[in-house]
């Protein structure tokens, strides 16, 4: 079976955050990625947030605007309506980086054995401008610093994660709505239960720093939680000191990129050729607008120049061969 781009589902809970939600959206939509699940939960804003939702209706998936069990309930809530292979949520006041989805779709496709991944924190000023990429040594991400509450230095950057669907349904499917502060840390509980974490060493997304996020607010009631959720994660752990110690760091080059990118799109066409696919992908959307999709569309030009070419010259011949048989017959 031919692959396609594995399809990537993200989630953006929002409530009241207009002013740095049309950003977001951006973000998510400017990576141009062909097989995208973009999935809005709002809890009922009474600002102009779902004005901005309904100027970009078209390219989502689904939305709402309803009040909700809070943050946590309406991830959750987005994540049970969709399919997507590969799962992340992007809060409405944080970005990704560019090519942040097709970096994760090649590390899970040569990867089968990647259930998990994190790339290299970064941070966005109010104003969206890049503040602070943290350019030391990734640590290990591993279960054993977890547990023993590494977190408080750098820790797994939420925006920066994605997961398979499959990894996500053993872990249970959901997201702990009675928490507030600390659900990915939970969540990240759970999936350390069943897989290792991987990281990229890359810029997937950053989190926008601007006063008013919960977990700076309310610093110490976050603490606090994440606190109790550890605590309680280590009551099941049998032995701290021999859980996974290690991670794997992956980096990619743009030549890999391309070339993954450019396959996956050759690929898709000759599924539509073929007709082996039943889904309706979209690719007239995509905008080539930045280098990397730029190459591939001068690649795809000319193979299908070239495939242009084959089939004018079979007909030529096949139109040649019939008009011999033809002056064959009257001799």
């Amino acid at each position: 079976m031919i692959k396609i781009f594995p399809r990537i589902t993200v989630v953006t809970p929002s409530l009241n955050q207009g002013e740095f939600l049309e950003e977001c959206i951006d973000s998510v939509l400017c990576q141009h990625y062909p097989n995208l699940e973009y999935i809005i939960m709002d809890g009922g804003s009474e600002d102009n947030s779902i004005e901005i939702i309904k100027k970009y209706q078209k390219y989502l998936t689904y939305w709402q605007s309803k009040r909700d069990g809070g943050q946590y309930a309406a991830i959750g809530e987005g994540f049970r309506r969709s399919s997507g292979e590969i799962l992340a949520w992007l809060n409405s006041d944080d970005k990704y980086h560019n090519n942040a989805l097709i970096k994760v779709a090649y590390i899970f496709s040569i990867n089968p054995d990647v259930e998990w991944l994190t790339g290299r924190p970064t941070c966005w000023d109010k104003s969206g401008n890049l503040a602070r990429v943290f350019r030391g040594t990734l640590p290990d991400y591993c279960r054993e610093s977890h547990l023993k509450k590494e977190y408080l230095g750098v820790a797994i950057q939420q925006e920066s994660t994605f997961w398979r669907r499959s990894l996500w349904e053993r872990a249970g499917g959901y997201l702990r709505g009675d928490l507030e502060f600390a659900g990915d840390l939970e969540l990240w509980n759970r999936f350390y239960r069943l897989a290792e974490l991987y990281k990229i060493d890359d810029l997937l997304a950053g989190f926008r720093v601007h006063g008013r996020q919960k977990s700076l607010m309310f610093l110490e009631r976050y603490i606090a939680e994440a606190e109790k959720v550890i605590k309680a994660e280590r009551k099941n752990c049998i032995n701290i000191d021999k859980s996974n110690k290690t991670t794997k760091l992956f980096s990619i080059s743009m030549n890999e990129l391309n070339l993954f990118v450019s396959r996956q799109l050759v690929n898709q066409s000759v599924k539509v050729i073929t007709g082996d696919d039943n889904r309706s992908i979209i690719l007239n959307n995509m905008s080539i607008s930045n280098s990397l999709w730029l190459k591939c569309a001068r690649y795809l030009k000319k193979t299908f120049f070239k495939i242009l070419v084959f089939f004018k010259l079979s007909i030529l011949i096949r139109y040649l061969y019939n008009i011999r048989n033809m002056s064959l017959k009257h001799t």
